[in-house]
């Protein structure tokens, strides 16, 4: 029994330590709660716990924008009223206003949520103001902006023939919008390229693209007489959502 104890000793002071999530450590969790109880909960705040939950799913500061911006999405409404908009209020000027703020706490004020962002420890401080720096480098309105076109390809046929049936489809789908105003210049577009198994798992992006109301187009080989390829229009950034759960095109892999 006395070496089963002793790990489990050990373990439990590992976690404890300062190094990892201790006591003295921040949890993100409950300081929001406690913001949020005590009515002191800040836009600012929004921004900091943003870049923390970034930490947590990425170590890549380019990764980490997406991840920080689809956060912030969900919590500032962009101005769209005429008005506000005539009298020079921008649509993410709550978002710019709130990064303002965030950088201030963590240069001047030294703080994280309200606390001292040593308690983040030293590597984390280090990765927090990274990642916070590289977000307020970001053009923010330009990011906001973007459009994606996503395309599906089939995988159970050769990789060089996936590659054509994308462009395929890549050129009905331009055909499509090329008089559109979606916000969809073509030297403006990003393209994402998704891998399929098969023609059932084609089926079933169409069909979930149906449920999201999403407009697309596939391509029909006349070779095989079978859809191969499928092209999203134009998608905004902010509503890509569920699509993001879709494994990019690799050649020389099995789906799954």
């Amino acid at each position: 029994m006395k070496f089963v104890v002793r790990p489990l000793k050990l373990l439990s002071r590992f976690l404890n330590c300062n190094n990892f999530k201790g006591n003295d450590m921040l949890n993100i969790n409950k300081q929001w709660k406690y913001l949020h109880n005590t009515k002191t909960l800040q836009s600012k705040h929004v921004i900091q716990r943003a870049v923390l939950r970034a930490m947590e799913k990425t170590d890549d500061a380019n990764k980490a924008i997406d991840i920080i911006f689809r956060d912030l999405i969900k919590s500032f409404a962009p101005r769209t009223n005429k008005n506000a908009r005539d009298n020079g209020y921008g649509s993410l000027q709550a978002i710019h206003q709130a990064l303002k703020d965030a950088l201030i706490d963590s240069g001047l004020m030294q703080q994280v949520l309200g606390v001292s962002i040593n308690k983040l420890g030293d590597f984390k401080e280090a990765k927090y103001l990274k990642f916070l720096r590289t977000f307020s480098a970001h053009r923010i309105d330009e990011y906001y902006n973007r459009h994606y076109v996503y395309i599906f390809v089939r995988q159970d046929i050769f990789p060089e023939y996936q590659l054509v049936q994308a462009a395929h489809v890549a050129l009905k789908i331009g055909w499509f919008i090329r008089n559109e105003d979606m916000g969809s210049n073509p030297s403006e577009l990003y393209f994402t390229v998704i891998g399929v198994k098969d023609l059932d798992a084609l089926r079933n992006v169409a069909n979930h693209l149906n449920k999201r109301h999403i407009s697309w187009e596939w391509f029909h080989e006349p070779d095989i007489n079978e859809p191969t390829a499928i092209a999203t229009y134009p998608i905004p950034i902010r509503e890509r959502g569920d699509l993001l759960q879709y494994k990019l095109l690799r050649f020389n892999r099995v789906v799954d």
